[in-house]
């Protein structure tokens, strides 16, 4: 896969803080018809930030939107996952997605998702996959999902 390089973090449509105990950007846009989710975060043993990037189709963000709502938010007997599922996976556009349910997802005992691209390398480690830790207080609490299906009405 050709990856789309690294998007400047002003650029974003979406520009989010994330909360202490780590200090972190998380900027979202759409390039191309993929949904780029860019994160950045202060090394304190480095000295440096640290870029990183997640890109996805954006059909693969509406899978990742139901999975949430309707996988992992429903029961088994309203039609979600079975209680011991804590990842789903799909193929969308030859692009490898997977979402896991997340425990420590930030910070620990914090919980989220993470959204993986195991077709596409990571910028900071070319031995890892793209990825991005979408914690469920930025999710619920702050509207990342519905600016999230916003964007995927678009």
């Amino acid at each position: 896969m050709i990856q789309t390089g690294l998007i400047d973090l002003n650029a974003c449509d979406i520009i989010i803080e994330l909360t202490p105990p780590k200090i972190r950007m998380l900027g979202i846009s759409v390039v191309n018809n993929f949904i780029i989710f860019r994160i950045e975060k202060y090394n304190n043993v480095k000295k440096k930030h640290l870029k990183e990037q997640l890109e996805i189709p954006a059909l693969g963000l509406v899978w990742a939107i139901d999975a949430i709502e309707n996988g992992f938010g429903k029961r088994p007997d309203e039609g979600g996952l079975p209680r011991d599922v804590l990842h789903a996976e799909k193929v969308i556009e030859s692009e490898e997605l997977y979402i896991r349910r997340t425990m420590n997802c930030g910070a620990p005992n914090q919980q989220g998702y993470t959204l993986k691209n195991f077709s596409r390398c990571s910028y900071m480690d070319s031995d890892e996959y793209q990825s991005v830790q979408l914690p469920d207080y930025l999710l619920f609490e702050e509207g990342l999902l519905d600016k999230l299906k916003t964007m995927c009405r678009k």
